[in-house]
């Protein structure tokens, strides 16, 4: 390997180690909702989004609503996607003019997109077009490893729900009340014990005997 070989590696290594804590740092804070140095400039876009799906940040989602949302995106995606490669031929940004992709090839790539597979069975320099490759492979590179991050954020957050939860002591179970003194009296046994039958009996049998 030469010098120049070496010294991209070392500095890729370095960029890696040097950034890793403070990503690490930002995407904790991002996830678990609180405020970054990104928020004043993306806060607004991102309620933008918010607001035009109809979405209140602030109500939680059920696991079947998350799961829901999560299949519904993917499959709105993968046949955005699949259009793109079907249609290609007479989308803009075309110069090589390029057919479109055959039913199954299309699958396959939009399939693998969209799962963060980027799996490529063609020659994209002979196949794709620039359109293709920027709106629909480009694209899906990003958003498909978004919503992977997204799920997984989920899944890590909700054992940890479940913990706090469970830490939390209930206020709707009432403590258990003691019994009252006539419950408890009326529990006792209406017989008397051995020992005082046998004193009452001496009693009695002494209360008769006459002096001489």
């Amino acid at each position: 390997m030469t010098v120049t070989g070496w010294v991209e590696i070392i500095l890729v290594l370095a960029f890696i180690v040097l950034t890793a804590w403070p990503l690490g740092v930002f995407m904790a804070r991002l996830l678990a909702g609180e405020r970054t140095f990104l928020h004043p400039v993306l806060g607004p876009v991102e309620r933008g989004f918010y607001a035009l799906a109809g979405v209140d940040p602030a109500k939680p989602m059920g696991w079947k609503q998350y799961t829901i949302a999560l299949i519904v995106l993917n499959a709105v995606h993968f046949l955005m996607l699949y259009a793109i490669l079907r249609l290609q031929a007479w989308l803009p940004f075309n110069p090589q003019g390029f057919s479109n992709l055959s039913p199954t090839l299309a699958f396959n790539t939009a399939i693998s997109f969209v799962t963060n597979t980027n799996w490529q069975a063609y020659t994209g320099e002979s196949t794709m077009s620039n359109f293709s490759q920027m709106v629909g492979l480009t694209s899906h590179m990003f958003v498909s490893a978004a919503t992977g991050i997204a799920a997984a954020a989920a899944v890590a957050r909700r054992p940890r729900s479940s913990r706090l939860s469970r830490r939390v002591p209930s206020t709707s179970r009432e403590p258990p009340r003691l019994r009252s003194e006539t419950t408890r009296s009326r529990d006792r046994p209406s017989t008397p014990p051995s020992w005082m039958a046998w004193a009452r009996s001496c009693s009695a049998s002494t209360s008769t005997i006459s002096p001489s």
